[in-house]
């Protein structure tokens, strides 16, 4: 009999041993900053993914790239970008104005 995800997954196995660089970034947050920026089919893109403060992505990344280090995973017939829904996405909501202008008036 096949045992559960549960009591097989290393995460939940009594004697399992980590690697320590994963036990740090056990109670991390993972997160992505991307931006998209396209019009008519032409534009530019970028991505950074992070567990907690350090990076898991280079300075060049895709969004593809970030979401992949955080473990999404592309199928046969949608790039990660696609699998999560952000291919419905073509604008943002307008209540997320007021942290653009905030995030210019802090300069950042």
């Amino acid at each position: 009999m096949p045992s559960s995800p549960a009591t097989s997954s290393p995460a939940y196995h009594p004697l399992a041993r980590w690697p320590e660089a994963e036990l740090a970034d056990a109670n991390k947050p993972q997160f992505a900053i991307i931006r998209t920026e396209y019009h008519a089919g032409m534009g530019s893109q970028w991505g950074v993914a992070f567990a907690g403060e350090r990076r898991l992505t280079g300075d060049e990344a895709s969004i593809n790239e970030a979401l992949a280090a955080l473990g999404v995973q592309a199928s046969a017939s949608a790039d990660e970008f696609d699998t999560i829904g952000l291919g419905g996405f073509r604008s943002n909501p307008e209540y997320l104005d007021r942290y653009a202008d905030l995030c210019d008036e802090l300069g950042v």
